[in-house]
């Protein structure tokens, strides 16, 4: 069932440095990529018009015309089936708007372009999850670390996925991850807690350790406190 995940948001693309098409990744990432584009005297091309589409979508996505920006995807992608981010950022659009199939099908065409696009790999893992798809969910979600070690996203659902399929070793250790790349997240550290109570060796201590691990860790900083447990 739908339950409003956080989607990885849409990205535009633009015509760049030395007028190459490239997509606009800020930062050092966007260097990388320039980098590695020209290293191998390559240019990522795309037509002109399909990269207007793709921003106009974003553009819609950001006014939260979700219909709207999903149709500006998909024109993107049909006029230039090469556009791996505009099939990506139609895949997030129709997820949005609960189209799970439709969602997937676009989210697999942007992977079979670019298999390394972490947030392709996670939002396909959001859309199996919300169709009750676990093992496919998860391991979306291990693809999606794999490539991306820091996705704090990717590591939570991964342990949500392995707490429904009653793993819950394994959803400890994902929660953990998670916690080790964003320790102040109180969701995360409330999951960890959760799933610990249910873990079978499930002692109370249990429980107690990881709260006073997260008090330990903001008592000189306010943050959010933990969900109590039932």
């Amino acid at each position: 069932m739908w339950s409003g995940y956080p989607v990885k948001t849409g990205v535009a693309v633009g015509e760049e440095t030395l007028g190459n098409r490239f997509l606009r990744i800020s930062g050092p990432v966007g260097l990388m990529l320039w980098m590695a584009v020209a290293a191998r005297g390559a240019e990522p091309r795309f037509d002109a018009e399909a990269v207007r589409a793709n921003n106009r979508g974003v553009a819609e996505m950001g006014q939260q015309f979700t219909e709207r920006a999903e149709g500006s995807f998909a024109s993107a992608f049909k006029k230039d089936p090469k556009l791996a981010q505009a099939a990506i950022n139609d895949g997030i659009a129709l997820l949005t708007l609960q189209k799970l199939d439709e969602a997937k099908k676009a989210l697999h065409a942007a992977l079979t372009l670019d298999p390394q696009s972490a947030q392709a790999w996670y939002n396909l893992g959001l859309a199996q999850h919300a169709g009750n798809e676990l093992e496919p969910a998860l391991e979306s979600f291990r693809q999606a670390v794999k490539i991306d070690p820091r996705d704090v996203d990717s590591y939570y659902f991964e342990g949500v996925c392995l707490s429904e399929l009653k793993d819950f070793d394994q959803a400890v250790d994902a929660f953990k991850q998670a916690l080790a790349i964003d320790p102040n997240n109180a969701e995360i550290q409330s999951s960890l807690c959760y799933k610990v109570h249910f873990h079978p060796g499930f002692d109370r201590s249990g429980i107690f350790r990881e709260l006073r691990e997260w008090n330990r860790r903001h008592a000189k900083s306010p943050a959010p406190a933990p969900a109590a447990l039932a």
